[in-house]
């Protein structure tokens, strides 16, 4: 049974005006300093009273435009299923932030003056911000980076040494400087990867050698087998369309949108990622929304992703009748007429079942539903 839906125009306009934007800092003990972060939570945060949500890191926050792009596109991709906090990290100093230390020899004298202090960068997100977020927010341990440039490299950084930080790795125009980090590919085991993460990277028009060298090195690995086994890896080339600059707000949509598709708009991983949360109790469950969920993978053309969506509902919640309802009717969509019987048969039957619990005038409106569709079958059937 289809459940109300609300104009998308309405929807927009409370998104974009309930939203919330702060400013705040934390103190730093590992890096010795206070950190400004800016924090996006969407509309859903402050109506959702048990809801939690995943969690996007935004490097190079400091460039507002970056930090805006994303959770705007959040807000227009999302299709009302995965809305995300956004958290966006404010560096002063990016080489210093971002740039790992060169472990390698042959590259010493080509690296001096592009090292940093990335280890230690990456345990002050992993041991103090993370924690921080956690804690104030209402967060799901599912977590994605996104980076530009030296932010790119710093998150394909975080994938190398600690692999199962983040869930899905946007790197935009990434430098991988003087080919050290193919060098650190070839000795990283693919196979401590928690398999089903995603990872996107795009590239502009930048001319530098090393930089074109060192990135198709990288893609390399990530298109082998071992690689392909545990992660969806997209790439996209935007030599002849963007620059290093104009590049950030294509990476953002497609990675962005690349990422949505892979976890949230495919019903098998969804499916799979809902199950998990919800054994852990990290996800609030219901058959309303259930119900709507598979319909909005209905109303974006999903017909079938949307009837695996109900079939997983049913088994959660037997005995709910709004569900065999709108089983039935999935079934009459997709043209399986006899499926779409037997569902509505069951919803008749339920119905009688629970007649003494249900309202005599919700009762009356039901049975007369039901049996109009079934009665709709029954004629065209008869044809």
């Amino acid at each position: 049974m289809k459940q109300i839906i609300l104009i998308f125009l309405t929807i927009l306009t409370e998104n974009c005006f309930c939203q919330k934007i702060d400013t705040l800092s934390i103190k730093s003990q590992i890096l010795d300093e206070q950190r400004k972060l800016i924090i996006y939570t969407p509309w859903e945060y402050d109506h959702s009273e048990n809801r939690k949500f995943e969690v996007i890191y935004v490097f190079d926050a400091q460039n507002r435009e970056i930090f805006d792009m994303v959770h705007l596109t959040t807000l227009f991709q999302n299709k009302q299923i995965c809305p995300m906090i956004v958290v966006g990290i404010i560096s002063q100093d990016r080489n210093k932030d971002f740039l790992p230390i060169n472990k390698f020899k042959e590259n010493s004298e080509e690296l001096t003056g592009q090292e940093g202090s990335a280890d230690k960068f990456l345990n002050f997100i992993s041991s103090e911000l993370m924690p921080f977020i956690d804690t104030k927010y209402k967060t799901l341990p599912k977590r994605i980076a996104i980076g530009h440039s030296n932010g790119g490299t710093f998150i394909t950084h975080c994938f190398l040494e600690k692999t199962n930080l983040f869930d899905a790795y946007i790197a935009i125009d990434p430098s991988f400087v003087k080919m050290q980090f193919d060098k650190r590919f070839q000795n990283f085991n693919p196979n401590q990867i928690i398999p089903d993460k995603f990872y996107y990277m795009c590239s502009s028009n930048f001319k530098g050698d090393e930089w074109v060298k060192g990135r198709n090195s990288v893609i390399s690995y990530f298109k082998s087998v071992p690689y392909q086994r545990v992660i969806k890896f997209e790439s996209q080339d935007f030599s002849l369309t963007d620059t290093h600059w104009s590049v950030v707000q294509n990476g953002i949509l497609n990675g962005l949108k690349g990422y949505f598709n892979f976890q949230f708009f495919n019903s098998d991983n969804l499916l799979k990622y809902y199950s998990d949360l919800n054994k852990q109790k990290l996800i609030d469950l219901n058959p309303q929304n259930t119900n709507q969920l598979a319909y909005n993978f209905f109303y974006d053309g999903k017909p079938n992703d949307a009837l695996k969506i109900l079939l997983w509902a049913n088994k959660l919640f037997p005995e709910d009748l709004n569900l065999f309802d709108s089983i039935g009717e999935m079934y009459q969509n997709l043209e399986n007429k006899s499926e779409a019987m037997k569902y509505y048969q069951i919803f008749e039957k339920k119905l009688e079942e629970q007649k003494a619990k249900i309202k005599s005038e919700d009762y009356d409106n039901m049975k007369k539903g039901v049996g109009e569709r079934i009665k709709s079958l029954t004629h065209k059937n008869s044809k």
